[in-house]
């Protein structure tokens, strides 16, 4: 009963809607140039335990730092689809500095700025791909820090990941909360294809081949992490996300180094739904007093 009326104090103090579709999904996508593949797909809100959050509060990467990566070329790129967002398809890592006949330490560093553009919106069609099996990570910074609404486990999300694949997503690899100077705090979390979650209704995106034609589609999914329960903090403001690897809790020991960890994912934070809850209830409080003099 909380819940409901929370949802209701928000929607009216916020003038948001409440998510359509099932409610197996948390998550509103809309296709807004029509329903193809070669399109892009926004994420337009999201149901966080009760609570509609809508895109324009999102919390959305500041900046990318350390990006690393050990593997050869044509192997990993950042993809920002056609029609609203960008008239090239992807940028690779190799081609950053002019020469994409090998991978330098500058295009490592320009590589930081992609992430970041491909991650900085609500397009499902913007995203990092990585089709190699080898070593790579980057730190993503939030332009603010994401809290979580209860210290104990809940269903309020803080944190959004959508990962592509083609039957849905069929990927690994892992979230290390960071402090601000860099050291691991929490716990690490692997992202594991059982635990994503298809949309509803599900969602296809266009794959690139090099030549930035449309070779196919792949099924999006999401999955909504609360930061006690999945990553041990109550705070985010920095993340490492990196390569699975042998060692990593969770991670299938037939698996080798290379097998079927090839992600292509977003990831956006979400404000805190409670205090979005206690700021609505504030504004109808003061609205009410004003009504009452």
């Amino acid at each position: 009963m909380k819940s409901m009326i929370m949802t209701a104090v928000v929607a009216m103090a916020a003038g948001s809607a409440l998510a359509t579709g099932s409610s197996s999904s948390p998550f509103t996508t809309v296709y807004p140039n029509g329903a193809g593949i070669d399109k892009d797909l926004l994420v337009t809100s999201v149901n966080s335990g009760g609570i509609v959050v809508n895109s324009n509060r999102f919390v959305y990467a500041s900046s990318i730092t350390n990006f690393d990566y050990s593997g050869g070329l044509n192997q990993i790129r950042t993809v920002r689809g056609p029609w609203t967002t960008n008239t090239s398809p992807f940028q690779k890592l190799e081609a950053q500095d002019g020469n994409p006949h090998n991978i330098t330490t500058a295009d490592k560093q320009a590589f930081n700025a992609d992430i970041r553009a491909a991650f900085a919106n609500n397009n499902l069609n913007n995203f990092l791909d990585i089709t190699g099996g080898h070593e790579w990570k980057f730190e993503m910074h939030f332009a603010s820090a994401i809290r979580d609404n209860n210290n104990g486990n809940d269903n309020a999300g803080e944190l959004m990941l959508f990962e592509r694949g083609s039957g849905g997503a069929n990927s690994y690899f892992v979230l290390q909360p960071l402090s601000l100077t860099g050291q691991a705090i929490g716990k690490s979390y692997l992202v594991t294809p059982e635990a994503m979650q298809r949309l509803s209704p599900s969602r296809d995106l266009p794959i690139f081949d090099n030549n930035g034609n449309v070779a196919g589609q792949q099924t999006v999914e999401g999955l909504l992490l609360d930061l006690s329960r999945d990553l041990g903090v109550t705070s985010l403001s920095k993340l490492l996300v990196r390569s699975a690897r042998a060692g990593d809790a969770g991670f299938p020991a037939h698996l080798p180094h290379g097998t079927d960890i090839h992600p292509d994912f977003k990831i956006i934070g979400i404000p805190t739904p409670g205090a979005a809850a206690l700021l609505g209830l504030g504004g109808l409080a003061v609205a009410r007093r004003r009504r009452v003099k």
